[in-house]
């Protein structure tokens, strides 16, 4: 009997164990993609300074607040160019890695969006100048991740981003760094090897 209750004691030891470390893994993950979107969202309203309290602060030390605001305003400003923007669609949150007192996950987001070139009439123009600017964009989003729909002119495009986000308080609030292969060297200066490759 004494021995059934020793069992039974671990047992529930364990099974408390297993449901703080699997609620603990639940939370964190909840808390990057509660403020990855609150990023994301803060983009689709071009409410610039709020996005980049989200933005990991260090990768200002390589370019000013004021370079990203402009850079994304620029973006949206492009004359002939339409964006219809949408929250991310999925995440895959990679495992926590400590390192030197700052948390770092690597993760996987996949977003839809459109965009139209208004300056170019594609119902007029000829197929290769579609083709080209399909291959431009899968050059830049991968193959099969943009489509073209004749109907509505605009290209849907599927992006798959890699991003970093980091936490400074124990996995409680996260800034986030998506990794732009033209930014490697810098993110570099910033993100562990251990996490960025």
């Amino acid at each position: 009997i004494e021995r059934t209750l020793i069992m039974k004691k671990t047992l529930s030891f364990c099974f408390l164990l297993l449901t703080f470390v699997t609620m603990n893994a639940q939370s964190f993950q909840q808390n990057i993609k509660r403020d990855y979107i609150a990023y994301t969202q803060f983009v689709i309203e071009k409410k610039f300074d709020q996005a980049l309290e989200y933005t990991d602060p260090r990768i200002f030390e390589f370019y000013s607040r004021e370079q990203f605001k402009s850079a994304m305003e620029a973006i949206f400003a492009t004359e002939g160019l339409e964006l219809k923007l949408t929250l991310p669609n999925s995440f895959k949150i990679g495992e926590i890695k400590n390192i030197d007192k700052i948390d770092y996950v690597k993760m996987n987001v996949v977003s839809f969006y459109e965009m139209k070139i208004a300056e170019i009439d594609f119902d007029n123009a000829d197929e290769e100048t579609l083709k080209y600017v399909l291959t431009a964009l899968e050059e830049q989003y991968g193959d099969g991740n943009v489509v073209f729909d004749k109907e509505t002119q605009f290209f849907k495009i599927t992006d798959n981003s890699e991003v970093v986000g980091s936490s400074l308080d124990n996995k409680m609030t996260w800034k986030f760094l998506v990794i732009d292969p033209n930014l490697k060297s810098i993110l570099g200066k910033i993100i562990p090897k251990e996490v960025l490759n």
